[in-house]
């Protein structure tokens, strides 16, 4: 059993590589390309020096950058901190202070010692999909993600999830809801709710 969700994407490139993985705005991504994107930019974020446990802010946003910059954190070993995608320049930058982040990527003017614009993100991929460096896989009691509630009703609070949690939450959805093999799972929703990106990692 996959011992977490890039674990799983890369079994299902290797297993199903022309099925259809993602659809974004009209755009199909097969498994085989999606692992292919995670894994180059996972060399590129190791290339920016991000190491295991390290923080990784991206403002959310519903596209196929998103989807790869979440997986190939997980791939470099780094911790995925999705900030709102309506927050402020300076309210990212307050996250990424708190989480102490390696990287930040969002298309906002931000002052950060590391910074990435999210258009740059599939080319950076494409440019290190080749590369032929070993990638260690998670385990299951790595940190994963860090998740932040929205403040509404107080100081904004974040819990750390582990890729184990990530992959039984996705679990659940998968059988609790009996999904197959041809579902199409809609997320609408912000991506920085356990909601909604919980769907992206069940699909």
């Amino acid at each position: 059993m996959p011992k977490s969700i890039v674990e799983s994407l890369l079994v299902h490139a290797a297993a199903n590589p022309e099925r259809t993985a993602l659809i974004c705005k009209g755009e199909r991504v097969t498994y085989a390309q999606l692992a292919r994107w995670v894994t180059g930019f996972a060399h590129s974020l190791i290339d920016m020096g991000l190491t295991r446990g390290g923080r990784v802010v991206m403002q959310t946003e519903q596209s196929i950058a998103f989807a790869v910059c979440h997986m190939a954190t997980h791939l470099a070993g780094g911790v995925f901190v999705p900030a709102e995608r309506s927050a402020s320049a300076e309210a990212v930058r307050d996250l990424a202070g708190t989480v102490d982040a390696h990287l930040m990527i969002t298309g906002k003017d931000v002052d950060w010692k590391l910074h990435v614009e999210p258009d740059r993100i599939l080319p950076m991929a494409l440019d290190r999909a080749d590369a032929t460096d070993d990638l260690s896989l998670p385990s299951g009691d790595e940190p994963a993600e860090m998740l932040f509630t929205t403040g509404t009703t107080g100081k904004s609070k974040g819990v750390l999830c582990s890729h184990k949690s990530v992959v039984g939450v996705a679990e659940n959805l998968v059988y609790g809801m009996e999904y197959a093999k041809d579902t199409l799972i809609v997320v609408p929703g912000p991506l920085n709710h356990a909601n909604a990106i919980r769907k992206l990692s069940a699909a």
